[in-house]
């Protein structure tokens, strides 16, 4: 069995470089990401039928109803009655999912497991691309805010894999 040799404390070591302290920041944000995402699905997954309903209605009555659009109101309850409880569970299960992966991926960036790197290409790809999809069926500034976060991220996970791979390779 070939044994794996690890960088003593490289993260520690690394942290004077402006680049690694931006991909550290990006990082915690995907661990926050992640927690958020894990935790809405446990929440989701365990709510009663009626909960996003019930958050919805209240939140679009104090939305609307002081406003020109409250004729929107009846639709948007229209759309809270139309959540069927497969399509909350699938929601919560997409969440955990996501949260889980994203977790996952941040640790073994953090230990620098040249696996989890790939692992977090291909994902953090996927992702961007469905969020490319996402704003052409329909524009929205936090996607874009998120979208751009997400694209820098991806270059920062490449240039630090390379930078890690250079680091092993020198040390053989």
């Amino acid at each position: 069995m070939r044994s794996r040799k690890r960088l003593a404390k490289p993260i520690e070591k690394s942290l004077n470089n402006p680049e690694r302290r931006l991909f550290i920041f990006f990082l915690l944000v995907k661990i926050f990401d992640g927690i958020v995402g894990f935790s809405g699905g446990i929440i989701l997954l365990f709510a009663r039928p009626n909960f996003l309903h019930d958050i919805f209605e209240n939140y679009a009555h104090k939305l609307l109803s002081n406003d020109e659009l409250s004729s929107l109101s009846p639709y948007l309850e229209k759309i809270a009655h139309s959540l069927s409880l497969n399509a909350q569970h699938f929601a919560a299960l997409y969440l955990i999912f996501d949260g889980a992966t994203k977790l996952a991926i941040a640790y073994g960036v953090y230990e620098e497991k040249i696996r989890m790197y790939w692992f977090g290409f291909v994902f953090f790809f996927g992702v961007t691309i469905f969020q490319l999809f996402r704003l052409l069926t329909g524009h929205s500034k936090l996607l874009i805010i998120w979208l751009l976060i997400d694209i820098a991220f991806l270059i920062l996970l490449i240039r630090d894999y390379l930078r890690t791979k250079h680091l092993i390779n020198s040390r053989k």
